[in-house]
């Protein structure tokens, strides 16, 4: 008879919680170390230069449509993280500092690439405060998308991770976990993290399990070892025995039988204690948010937003799609009142049927509104769309000047 290994149990601090179970993937190239520098001769300088500055278009490309997608499937706040790593990449004291290591060091321009990102992430960790630090991180993770661009690799290591894995490694940049949403990674086990960083609000945005600060994790966890994850008490329990199972099922147990009772509790009307009721509406981009919303007792749409309906398009849709686009999406929604907030693009969120935008400030640039006044027609389409009477209302008023959203119901 062979007899059963004994269980390893491992603790770490839970920052986003779950129960789940999985079989541990451990990845060991999340910090893309820095390789030896590659010399060039001085009549390349120019074309490493101009290797650089299309890389650097292009990264700047692929965050703004990460951010568009972002504020989309999870949340406008979060996108907020990528739109700075796009003003971050293309500020212009680093892009001097690129052109100069490449120029006076004779470097090529993924080594450029690599030591100067590196001096910027050490002056930025060893400043005091939490949020200098967090730029260091944001730093590596440009850094790394950077260097990928200019070495022709257009595939992200964690896009071969299987599905249901439970992702063990020694820390996560914000980008790496928009590739754990769509590969639907279990949980997430790391060394070093906290719960305010980037990657802690992206994996609880997505209601993945995170336990952090686990020691010496990539000696300590193995490989394809089936894993018992407790994110609410920041406990794993390795190569688990049959006791193991059996207490690991009664918490799920009791974790469903909560979350049940929690959800019919929110399916009731929100009154406060003096008798007051609170309409609880959600903020949604597309018919699964409505779905969800409505599911746990939503009362209506605070703001549905439009911008998915128009990226990638060479050409905005007219009244009749977005009309369909918007009913398909809603309809889990009918009969609840529904605020569809006008487009929200900009700068910051290219239309490629406008032309790129460029701005030294996106945020306070032709966005929103002020875009929307000057391109008529697409005010006009989302108007008819949600709301035909506040075409005329609009058109009549001063509120043309600082209108955003429009209600009807569908």
């Amino acid at each position: 008879m062979v007899e059963q290994q004994a269980s390893l149990i491992v603790c770490g601090k839970p920052i986003s919680p779950g129960v789940v179970e999985g079989i541990t993937y451990v990845h060991r190239d999340m910090l893309h170390l820095l390789d030896t520098p590659v010399s060039i001769a001085t009549k390349d300088v120019d074309e490493e230069v101009r290797h650089l500055e299309i890389s650097t278009a292009a990264i700047t490309k692929d965050l703004l449509a990460l951010a568009t997608r972002v504020d989309q499937e999870m949340d406008a706040d979060l996108a907020v993280v990528f739109d700075a790593h796009q003003q971050m990449l293309n500020d212009p004291v680093l892009q001097k500092e690129l052109r100069v290591e490449i120029r006076e060091n004779l470097v090529s321009a993924r080594s450029a690439v690599k030591s100067v990102f590196l001096r910027w992430e050490r002056r930025f960790l060893e400043m005091e405060s939490r949020m200098s630090q967090q730029k260091g991180a944001d730093m590596r993770d440009i850094s790394n998308r950077l260097s990928n661009a200019l070495a022709g690799i257009h595939v992200h290591p964690l896009e071969q991770i299987p599905p249901g894995s439970v992702l063990v490694a020694s820390h996560l940049l914000p980008s790496d976990t928009i590739f754990l949403s769509k590969c639907l990674a279990a949980a997430v086990l790391l060394e070093h993290g906290h719960a305010g960083s980037h990657a802690a609000l992206f994996v609880r945005a997505m209601g993945l399990p995170c336990i952090v600060n686990i020691r010496d994790i990539l000696t300590t966890v193995p490989a394809n070892v089936r894993a018992l994850v407790n994110a609410d008490l920041g406990e794993v329990v390795l190569y688990p025995t049959e006791a193991d199972e059996v207490r690991f099922r009664s918490t799920i147990a009791d974790r469903r039988r909560l979350f049940v009772a929690a959800q019919a509790f929110a399916r009731k009307p929100a009154i406060t204690q003096d008798g007051v009721a609170i309409a609880v509406l959600a903020n949604v981009g597309c018919r699964e948010d409505v779905e969800r919303a409505m599911e746990n007792g939503a009362d209506g749409i605070g703001l549905y937003r439009t911008e998915q309906t128009y990226m990638g398009r060479t050409q905005p849709p007219d009244v009749g799609e977005l009309l369909d686009e918007m009913r398909e999406a809603l309809e889990p929604a009918k009969g609840k009142p529904v605020c569809v907030r006008l487009l929200d693009a900009g700068a910051d969120k290219q239309l490629p049927f406008i032309g790129f935008l460029a701005e030294t400030n996106p945020a306070l640039g032709c966005r929103g509104i002020r875009l929307l006044n000057k391109h008529r027609r697409l005010m006009d389409t989302q108007l008819r769309a949600s709301w035909p009477g506040a075409l005329r209302i609009l058109r009549n008023s001063c509120v043309a000047a600082s209108g955003r959203s429009a209600s009807r119901r569908l």
